[in-house]
Parts: C-alpha cells; sequence; structure tokens
C-alpha cells in the first residue's frame, strides 16, 4: 500500500506585524513590508509564496552565485585524445570555448588536475594560464575561441601492468575521451561505459568514453590476458512493471547491471513458463536474443556486441501471459 503524507502549514498572523514574503515572479529575489489584508489576499491568489527568513537567506545567495557563475566564460566542449605512453597517458586536447560581451574574462579550470604544454588559442594566439586568488587554475578568456595543446596524466598505481589513473577535467558541457590502447589491453571507468572499436591492422583499439558533464572518473587499464581466469562480479537492480489486461498481462522488466573485475560478454535471464517473450530492448536498441527451453523455464541469453565493464545501459524484457479470470492464480514473477 503507498501512503501519501500531506502537509499542512498554518500561518497565524498579527495585525500589528511587519510581514516578509518573496515575489516569485520577479526577478531577482526582492523583499518589501506589506500589510496583513495585502499579504492575505496575494496569498490566496497564489500570487505570492510564504517563506522562513532561513529559507529566504538560502534563496538570495543561490541568486547570487548564479549570477557570479553566468558571467563566467564556458568550455562548450572539449575532446581529450591519448596514447597509453608507459605509465602516463598523452595526447591532444581541443576545447570550444564562449565568452559573453559583458562576461568576465577569468575562466575557472578546476577541479583540473591534468599536466599542459604547447597550448595555443585558435592555433596561433599565445594563452595565459595561472592561478586565482584562491589558488585555483584559471585562463584568461579574451573573446571566444578553441583552446589546443597537449595533455598528460601519471598513472596513480601501476601493478603487473595493470594501470589506474585519476582523471579530473575542466567543467563543460560535453566531455568526450579517446583513448587508443594496445589490442590486448582493456579500459574501463567509474564514469560512463566505454565503446571500443579496432583499427584495420588489429594492432590497436580506439576506446570512446562520454563523459558529458562529469569532471571526475578513473580509469583503469588492464590486460585482456590477465582477466581470462578472473570470475566477473556483477550487481543488478531490477524492476518490473505489470499491466493486467482483460486477455493478456505484460510484464516490462528493466535491469541495470554493473560489472567489476572483468568483462562481461552475455547476460541470462531465466523467464518463467507461460511467459511469451514480447520484445528485448538494450538501451534504445533492440537486442538479439539465444532462447532455450529447460524444466519448465526459458533460459534466454543476451550477447553483448561490447563486452560490460562497469555500468550497464537498461536492459528491458518485455513479456506476457494470458490474464486469468474467476479464480486465483500466482503471477510469474521470479
Amino acid at each position: 500500500m503507498i501512503r501519501t503524507l500531506v502537509l499542512f502549514a498554518s500561518i497565524t498572523l498579527s495585525t500589528a506585524a511587519s510581514v516578509v514574503a518573496t515575489d516569485a515572479t520577479r526577478t531577482p529575489i526582492s523583499e518589501r513590508a506589506v500589510s496583513i489584508s495585502e499579504l492575505r489576499e496575494r496569498l490566496r491568489s497564489g500570487e505570492l509564496e510564504p517563506v522562513t527568513r532561513g529559507e529566504l537567506e538560502e534563496l538570495r545567495q543561490a541568486a547570487a552565485h548564479a549570477t557570479r557563475f553566468s558571467r563566467q566564460p564556458v568550455i562548450r566542449r572539449t575532446v581529450y585524445d591519448a596514447r597509453l605512453e608507459g605509465g602516463k597517458l598523452h595526447g591532444m586536447v581541443s576545447a570550444d570555448v564562449v565568452r559573453q560581451d559583458n562576461a568576465d574574462d577569468l575562466l575557472i579550470l578546476d577541479p583540473l588536475n591534468l599536466s599542459f604544454d604547447k597550448l595555443r588559442w585558435n592555433e596561433t594566439g599565445e594563452v595565459t594560464l595561472g592561478s586565482s586568488i584562491d589558488g585555483r587554475t584559471a585562463l584568461i578568456v579574451a573573446t571566444s575561441g578553441t583552446l589546443s595543446g597537449q595533455w598528460s596524466l601519471n598513472s596513480v598505481r601501476a601493478d603487473r601492468g595493470e594501470l589506474d589513473f585519476v582523471l579530473a577535467t575542466a567543467p563543460a558541457i560535453s566531455t568526450t575521451l579517446r583513448v587508443k590502447l594496445p589490442s590486448d589491453k582493456v579500459l574501463a571507468s567509474s564514469v560512463g561505459i566505454p565503446s571500443v572499436s579496432e583499427d584495420s591492422d588489429g594492432k590497436e583499439k580506439l576506446w570512446l568514453l562520454y563523459l558529458g558533464t562529469a569532471t571526475r572518473t578513473t580509469l583503469s587499464v588492464r590486460s585482456s590476458h590477465s582477466t581470462a581466469n578472473v570470475r566477473p562480479v556483477v550487481f543488478f537492480t531490477q524492476n518490473t512493471t505489470v499491466n493486467i489486461g482483460r486477455n493478456t498481462t505484460e510484464f516490462d522488466t528493466e535491469f541495470i547491471l554493473e560489472a567489476h573485475q572483468r568483462p562481461v560478454d552475455r547476460v541470462t535471464v531465466v523467464v518463467p513458463e507461460p511467459a511469451t517473450i514480447a520484445s528485448t530492448w538494450y538501451g534504445e536498441s533492440p537486442i538479439d536474443l539465444i532462447s532455450t527451453n529447460s524444466a519448465g523455464v526459458q533460459i534466454v541469453e543476451f550477447p553483448l556486441a561490447t563486452p560490460l565493464i562497469g555500468h550497464s545501459r537498461p536492459l528491458r524484457l518485455v513479456t506476457t501471459v494470458p490474464t486469468v479470470s474467476r479464480h486465483p492464480w500466482r503471477l510469474p514473477l521470479s
């Protein structure tokens, strides 16, 4: 049973009091003294919303924070290309920076932890990179343009050919990481799921990781041979929606997987009879399946085109069963 908790707030007004209210239609937040009769009427009409002094201060601080940071230049898109060189990642960076006419010329790059070299502005201009008064990494931006150059990052752990990197990038609307590794290496990330494609000569693989607005991730480079005898550890969550119709009942089940230690190349789901599989999806795309029957159940295997390490996209399995009426029946859930 789902219970809804409804909270009622009572307001006691005194005719001798001066009341402060916020006007949600005005920007920035303003305050003024109003009469009790006017306040009562504007509250009744929904024009004003009562807040406490503490809430008002939080709103004021949030508005000041948003106004301050809206003046900063913005990195619209950043692409980091890299190769593995010994115990470090090294490659090129390209960032599209937008500066409004009335914006500040200082762009804060924290939590950035990368080393840069040969940075150029719009390919020819010099770059002024340094620290702000409070010690944060900052870039002077005079106009909109493209920042490009070289970057590198040392591993934080190296053990028998296995490398870990703690990557912290500058805030951007879109951040993409492209890493070329030898074909016998596997890349895993604590944020997002890397996709992989193989070069035509088969000697290298290009790993593509979309970070979105995330600025921190841990990258792990492993040997595909070293993970061959290690069992994968997989966690999952399962949510099922049941739609009961007059003749047919539909079960829409979504799985979210999280694989560790070794990539997973297939997922197996047991579907009890008499359920019939209607459709299967992995993310936004349909996915093929291999189904076999054993001891009154269907064993369904989903081959994954890209081995899974880290979090998966949603895996959806839609099944149907005939609806039973006039007597109790047990839903085929497992």
